[in-house]
C-alpha cells in the first residue's frame, strides 16, 4: 500500500470544480482534507506506488482540478517503519 499527501488546485469555474469535489469525495482512495481558497489537501491511499501515479494522472486530467502538487509519498513499509520508531522514544 502507497500513501501520498497531495495538494490540489482546483478551478476557478464554479461547475468543473464541482465535478472535481464530487470525483474526490465519491473516490474512497482519496480522503480530504483542510481546505484554502482554491487549494486542498488530500490523503491518496492506494495499492502500489504505480497505482498512486496513475490516480495523480487521472486527477489532473479533470477539468475541475488544475495542478497537483505532491507533499509526501510513501509505501506502507515505510510508513510503518516511522510508526514504529516514533512508538520506541
Amino acid at each position: 500500500m502507497a500513501v501520498g499527501g497531495l495538494v490540489l488546485s482546483l478551478s476557478s469555474d464554479a461547475v468543473s470544480r464541482r465535478a472535481a469535489e464530487e470525483l474526490l469525495r465519491s473516490d474512497p482512495r482519496i480522503e480530504e482534507g483542510p481546505r484554502e481558497g482554491l487549494r486542498l489537501a488530500v490523503v491518496a491511499t492506494t495499492d502500489t506506488l504505480g497505482q498512486g501515479h496513475e490516480l495523480c494522472e487521472a486527477l489532473l486530467a479533470h477539468p475541475g482540478i488544475e495542478n497537483l502538487e505532491v507533499a509526501y509519498v510513501a509505501p506502507e513499509e515505510e510508513r510503518a517503519a516511522v510508526v514504529l520508531h516514533e512508538g520506541d522514544e
